[in-house]
Formats: structure tokens, C-alpha cells, sequence
């Protein structure tokens, strides 16, 4: 990780705005998401229940889809097309991580979405 002047951080942040309004992607109706925020207790939990395989977290970008899966329901808070990030557990050596017990860590996602 590498910190970055806060001038650079403003700027790439309003960078990405202007090239998404660009895209025509400029209101939360449209899919645009300025950010995702996680709570700072919340995201210390989850990743202190993180198993001994998990080396890195990937940040991925993603947009809600349409449909529904399983456990995973849109909602008028979630609006299919809506651009998000998840958080997904890798291994060392760049495959998604295992738990203690062996079995899949689950990516997370549902932040605050903002605006």
C-alpha cells in the first residue's frame, strides 16, 4: 500500500466523475456510485474472521445485476445497474481464499453505497 497526497486523491477521484459523465453515467438512476463506504468496526470483523489462506483482499468493480440469486435480492437500495465494489478473500497464490475449515471465503459487498 502507498499513501497519496490528498491534492492526488481529489483529483483521480474527480477525474473519475468527469469520465463517467462522459460515459452518460451521472446520477445513481443511471448506475453511477461515487463510492462505497464500510463501516470501520464492521470491516475490522470480517477480516479478523478471515482464515490463515486469506493473503490478500481484491477489490473488484461491479454493477447490481437484474436477477435475483438465492440469498441476494435487489432492492430499491440496490437497483440493478447500479456500479458497487466486493471485497473478495485471495490465497497466495491469486486464487479465492478458503476458510479454516476448508470452504469458500465469501466475497462481501453492501456498503453504504454513495451518493
Amino acid at each position: 500500500m502507498k499513501k497519496i497526497d490528498i491534492k492526488v486523491a481529489n483529483e483521480c477521484i474527480k477525474n473519475y466523475e468527469s469520465t463517467m459523465k462522459g460515459f452518460g453515467v451521472d446520477t445513481p438512476a443511471k448506475g453511477f456510485s461515487k463510492s462505497v463506504g464500510f463501516g470501520k468496526k464492521e470491516l475490522l470483523d470480517w477480516m479478523q474472521k478471515l482464515g490463515k489462506d486469506t493473503h490478500e483482499i481484491k477489490i473488484y468493480f461491479g454493477v447490481y445485476p437484474s436477477i435475483s440469486f438465492n440469498t441476494f435480492q435487489i432492492t430499491k437500495a440496490e437497483p440493478a445497474g447500479r456500479f458497487t465494489t466486493i471485497l473478495w478473500p485471495f490465497n497466495a497464490k491469486g486464487e479465492p481464499a478458503k476458510d479454516d475449515e476448508g470452504d469458500d471465503e465469501l466475497p462481501v459487498n453492501y456498503g453504504d453505497l454513495l451518493p
